[in-house]
């Protein structure tokens, strides 16, 4: 998790897409705005990647992504 999580998160960063720092075995991606997470989303789910939107806890333009 640690070496493909640091992966992810410089992956995100350089396609211009805030990663907040983490420990944990996900990635909390911040796109700016609720209408780019749920299009990040769309594209994710039409790639079979499942990513989870936490809107919910106050985070609505965040996706939290699992490294697993």
């Amino acid at each position: 998790n640690t070496e493909w999580r640091a992966k992810l998160s410089a992956g995100l960063e350089a396609a211009g897409i805030k990663a907040w720092p983490s420990a944990c075995n996900f990635v909390l991606a911040d796109f700016g705005t609720a209408e780019k997470a749920k299009a990040a989303d769309a594209a994710l789910r039409a790639r079979g990647i499942i990513a989870r939107a936490v809107g919910g806890y106050s985070l609505p333009t965040c996706l939290r992504i699992t490294v697993g």
